[in-house]
């Protein structure tokens, strides 16, 4: 669909009138109504320059760090873990996970202030992650899955596999796993 400038700003000028300000990235993404945020980019640049558009400031949003630190340590404590950055982003009352690092250092000093032991970095060698790959194999009876292998708390992160051996299918096979295209990989029959 092509969108005059004009119906755009109408349309903007409507959800304004609505909430009492510009709607957020995430609300423009959602609005069925609206082009996409890249169209609207297009035609006006980012939401700064959208709000001079339309005739309203751009206010920053300001959080209150007690608050903040208080809601995310509540939610912690109910997880029984850190929240991810994936979590945070999308709860739209809560800073973007960058601003949360900025408001307490970083990342890690959030954590730490929260009462969170430091992630710790675990080298692997090749041999201990095949080792791990195949313990997991042997005990489902089969290869693990992608997904299962993404899910799998227990097991080091799928992007190590990728990293060390170039593939999860390489990681499979070198555990005497064949892989095909398309295919479950199977028990070898050597």
């Amino acid at each position: 669909m092509k969108y005059r400038e004009e119906d755009i700003l109408r349309i903007l000028g409507e959800r304004v009138k609505e909430r009492g300000r510009l709607p957020t990235k995430k609300e423009i993404t959602e609005d069925k109504c609206l082009p996409s945020y890249e169209t609207m980019r297009k035609y006006f640049g980012d939401l700064r320059n959208m709000s001079r558009t339309l005739g309203f400031k751009l206010v920053r949003r300001r959080f209150d760090e007690e608050e903040i630190f208080t809601r995310i340590k509540k939610w912690s404590q109910e997880l029984g873990r850190m929240p991810t950055a994936e979590e945070i982003k999308k709860d739209t009352s809560l800073p973007s996970p960058t601003t949360l690092a900025k408001y307490f250092g970083s990342w890690k000093g959030l954590r730490e202030q929260l009462g969170f032991q430091p992630v710790r970095r675990i080298i692997y060698t090749d041999e201990r992650l095949l080792s791990l790959l195949k313990a997991k194999t042997e005990q489902l009876g089969r290869a693990i899955t992608i997904k299962e292998l993404i899910e799998d708390r227990s097991l080091p992160a799928i992007g190590t596999y990728i990293t060390r051996f170039g593939s999860v299918g390489r990681a499979l096979k070198a555990i005497g796993y064949e892989t095909r295209k398309g295919r479950k990989a199977q028990k070898s029959r050597n």
